[in-house]
């Protein structure tokens, strides 16, 4: 019998990182497999889910700012039976000759993002693998017209501006305090 390879790769120094979506992935797996319990709030380095049949869940989103060393909180929103995953550019970064790296790569150019965006969360109603994947490919393409489309999904975009400030732009059913 000869074995067929599929899908392999033909260059070896090419790989491909998933990390972009294990915590969502891992934030379901539990959820999942504490069925039986009526309130859960589970969360993985950011990324939430959560389920009760009697109260919201008070969710922090922090201030995306590379010196939020405090981690404060630029909005608060309830959540229910909801997940939640943030992206941005201010927890993971590197710095050489003063200028900022991103530690996400834009698929068309293959080099860090470079962009006023300071981070990026969805809320699905789907799962948090969805939120998790959906908030790295937001902020990847920096386009969120697609959101307003997209069933059981809302955004919210927390941009730079010159002067540091910063610009919140909310889709259309996105929690607001």
């Amino acid at each position: 019998m000869k074995l067929i390879k599929k899908n392999t790769k033909k260059d070896s120094r090419v790989q491909i990182d998933l990390s972009s979506i294990a915590k969502g992935y891992a934030v379901d797996k539990i959820f999942n497999t504490l069925i039986e319990y009526e309130d859960l709030f589970i969360e993985i380095g950011g990324e939430i889910r959560t389920r009760s049949k009697s109260k919201d869940w008070k969710i922090g989103i922090n201030t995306p700012s590379i010196t939020n060393f405090e981690n404060d909180i630029e909005l608060v929103i309830s959540l229910n039976n909801l997940s939640i995953a943030t992206s941005g550019n201010y927890r993971n970064f590197y710095i050489i000759d003063d200028k900022f790296y991103h530690h996400e790569i834009n698929p068309k150019t293959g080099y860090p993002i470079s962009s006023n965006l300071g981070s990026v969360s969805i809320i699905s109603d789907k799962s948090c693998l969805d939120a998790d994947a959906l908030s790295t490919m937001f902020y990847t393409i920096d386009n969120f017209d697609i959101v307003e489309n997209l069933k059981g999904v809302e955004s919210f975009s927390i941009l730079l501006n010159e002067d540091k400030s910063f610009t919140k732009v909310f889709s259309t059913g996105f929690p607001k305090n």
